[in-house]
């Protein structure tokens, strides 16, 4: 609903009944532990999360 909300389409009315935003942590372990794989994920989801704009007020 993003982009809904982003365009108009849909407003929201109870605003002040919002929770707080919650922080999202991507925690793995680094150096030669981490697989590429794993690191690999890690990029994706950061990259998803912050470019993710009703994620970022």
């Amino acid at each position: 609903m993003a982009p809904e909300l982003l365009s108009g389409q849909l407003q929201i009315v109870l605003a002040d009944f919002e929770p707080p935003p919650i922080p999202i942590h991507v925690v793995y372990p680094e150096g030669r532990r981490a697989h590429a794989r794993v690191r690999a994920f890690v990029d994706f989801t950061v990259d998803r999360l912050r470019s993710e704009k009703s994620l970022n007020g």
